[in-house]
């Protein structure tokens, strides 16, 4: 008889897995654990396993591949754990991320325009930020659950405010706070909550409300100063019933160790709230597609596409990853932004649409992932049987890279309007920049042109003049997407080739 592979699933507090029903029939061997019960010298692990239809105390040897579920800034255990059962065995290497980071990584690629303008705070740089946007949104850079997130406001009349990070705009009653209460587990847990929220929004709308800009700087440096806050610029979400609403994208690797996206739903903010992280509802995206006025399925497509770029993208720069989550929030003229990337999903919120097919899915995933990995190394660049795979998948995201593109070059993003300030950035390499003006006789000709003028286009030298010969004697190039076959031509380079306009592909 086969035996079933042993899947090991660090956790911070180790016990039977609730959802074990869901992923039962996988023929794995689960073994949940924390770092505390590992033997490093004599290779063993403390842990809980599946036996005698019951979760028993074991101790058991190193599992042959390891998924993170604990919550974690730093590399430096799964490094350790990939010494004792393999390297690129352990997948979610990190999955506390850091949001500044992230932004940094975001920055340098197409996602860039769906990234709202952020920066580090700085308190001799906050007030002339807030004089130029109005409207500003404070966040610790390492994740803490939509705690100490907060919005600062600079009135017309030069009135200083900062919101909590739960409700904005006007007080409410007791009564009509509980009517609203957020869904943030079992009945006991919300009462001291609830209380907490009751005296904040009846008792002090807003946490600091002054005229003096010295005195509001100084009081908001007594927090933001303890650890590092990033300063977003705040955009007005769409509203679903007088309620904001974002929409959570789950991507996750699959059985044949490809990204992929298994789930979607929507967090429905408080009617006070200007964020969703403490939601009231949870719904289907199919829900909130039959209710926004903007929202549409092409707007769901983008969504997904740069969700992928972004798990593929986060994942060369700060390793093995195996599942991230993408929340966005929808801007008033229907474009998506992205709110925040998650390095560990919560999963327990997807079993509210009430569909259980799909729960099923996000939570396989990662076992048939770490199956995978059983028998096939993690690498950017696979071999043999698995050469075909990765290719594939270049070549998918390729195609999601520039329906990006395209999507961006979309009128709606391109009209110039005094009363949207959310359009991508007008500069030299924006997307959104207009092209110049090109004559058709100026244009390159790339499947006729000889080396001498090749070398004209970006990026383009002698070596990949000759390539380009080469290649379109076997097959002419139709498009910007195929230029990534030119050895040394990415994304990004053929983004450029792209926006400087002298190519044609007659």
């Amino acid at each position: 008889m086969k035996k079933n592979p042993l899947i090991g699933i660090l956790v911070h507090k180790p016990k039977g897995l609730k959802y074990f029903d869901l992923v039962s029939s996988l023929q794995a061997d689960i073994l949940v654990f924390n770092a505390k019960g590992i033997d490093w010298k004599n290779k063993r692990i403390q842990g809980y396993a599946w036996q005698n239809n019951q979760w028993e105390k074991v101790i058991s040897p190193p599992p042959q591949v390891i998924y993170n579920r604990s919550y974690i800034s730093h590399k430096g255990l799964s490094n350790r754990l990939e010494k004792l059962v393999g390297k690129g065995k352990v997948f979610n290497c990190m999955t506390r991320f850091d949001k500044w980071t992230i932004n940094d990584i975001l920055q340098k690629t197409i996602m860039s325009h769906f990234v709202p303008d952020t920066f580090l705070f700085k308190s001799h740089t906050f007030l002339k930020l807030l004089s130029s946007y109005r409207k500003l949104v404070l966040k610790p850079s390492k994740g803490t659950l939509g705690k100490q997130v907060y919005l600062a406001e600079q009135t017309p009349e030069n009135e200083y405010r900062l919101y909590s990070n739960i409700f904005t705009e006007k007080a409410i009653s007791t009564n009509e706070l509980r009517g609203n209460m957020p869904t943030l587990g079992n009945e006991c847990s919300k009462i001291p909550i609830l209380n907490a929220l009751i005296n904040e929004k009846a008792n002090n709308p807003a946490k600091i409300n002054t005229s003096n800009k010295d005195e509001f700087l100084l009081k908001i440096g007594q927090f933001a100063q303890s650890e590092r806050f990033l300063v977003q610029e705040y955009i007005p979400f769409e509203k679903v019933e007088e309620k904001i609403y974002d929409i959570r994208i789950y991507v996750q690797k699959n059985e044949r160790g490809l990204w992929d996206t298994t789930a979607m739903l929507s967090r429905i903010g408080s009617p006070t709230s200007f964020i969703t992280n403490h939601s009231t509802e949870i719904k289907s995206v199919k829900e909130i597609l039959t209710h926004s006025s903007h929202l549409s399925d092409k707007d769901i497509s983008l969504m997904k596409g740069i969700s992928l770029l972004s798990a593929r993208t986060i994942e060369r720069k700060l390793g093995h990853l195996g599942e991230i989550c993408v929340d966005f929030g929808i801007d008033q003229t229907g474009r998506p932004w992205i709110i925040e990337i998650n390095g560990k999903p919560q999963k327990h919120i997807i079993k509210r649409i009430n569909d259980i097919e799909v729960t099923k899915s996000l939570y396989q995933m990662p076992i048939k992932y770490a199956k995978f990995l059983v028998k096939n190394k993690h690498s950017h660049k696979f071999s043999g049987k698995n050469a075909t795979l990765i290719n594939f998948q270049d070549t998918h995201f390729n195609r999601l890279y520039f329906y990006v593109i395209s999507y961006l070059k979309d009128e709606r993003y391109l009209a110039e309007s005094n009363q949207n300030k959310y359009k991508p950035k007008d500069n030299n390499n924006s997307i959104s920049s207009k092209p110049k003006s090109t004559s058709h006789q100026s244009l390159i000709l790339i499947n006729s042109a000889p080396i001498e003028q090749l070398q004209k286009i970006p990026n383009i030298g002698p070596k990949r003049a000759k390539e380009i010969v080469l290649l379109r004697t076997n097959k002419p190039f139709t498009s910007y997407e195929c230029l990534l076959r030119i050895k040394g031509i990415g994304e990004t380079r053929a983004y450029a080739i792209k926006t400087a306009q002298l190519v044609s592909f007659d």
